[in-house]
């Protein structure tokens, strides 16, 4: 009876050395590969939310949006340029219509993710393309930001140009 209470209490403690092993191995690799995983997140993260951006402005003002629709150029009676008046209506509209698609492409980046190859986890360039997709999870943070940039440029003598810009910010942390 004794030997056997002997073997069974040498193979749990094989069974613990082994357990411990595999975790101090895998919080190793972890430790490892967690700044590359990272790196590589955040990048195809700065991708995907570039690309919401893009679809958003083009969606909204790819519809034959023009100058002339956000802003009233009155002239004199000599036909010289006498006042320039944006129409803040329509470009809160804009700038609220293109916010809102930037968030729906957040929200549904959010629960998507991004995926990286697993062959990229290796390290090595032969194999960055290869493997299952890992799925990492992207949390949008803060707010997305879409302000009118008003600007008016002298390009020679008696002469000025009038710029409207929407400076868009979104701001992404990224969860692996």
């Amino acid at each position: 009876m004794r030997g056997f209470g002997k073997r069974r209490g040498g193979k749990v403690l094989l069974l613990f050395v082994i357990l411990v092993l595999l975790v101090w191995g895998m919080i190793g690799i972890d430790q490892k590969l967690t700044p590359i995983v990272e790196s590589i997140a955040e990048t195809r993260a700065h991708l995907a939310v570039t690309r919401i951006v893009n679809q958003a402005v083009a969606e909204q003002t790819g519809n034959g949006l023009s100058y002339q629709d956000l802003v009233t150029v009155e002239k004199d009676t000599e036909g010289k340029i006498s006042l320039i008046q944006p129409d803040t209506i329509k470009i809160n509209q804009l700038m609220t219509a293109i916010t809102a698609d930037i968030e729906s492409g957040l929200s549904s980046l959010a629960s998507e993710g991004v995926e990286i190859p697993a062959g990229l986890l290796s390290g090595l360039t032969l194999l960055a393309d290869m493997g299952p997709a890992i799925t990492v999870g992207i949390q949008p943070i803060g707010a997305v930001d879409v302000n009118l940039e008003n600007e008016f440029i002298a390009v020679g003598v008696n002469q000025s140009k009038h710029s409207l810009s929407l400076a868009t910010r979104v701001t992404v942390n990224v969860i692996v």
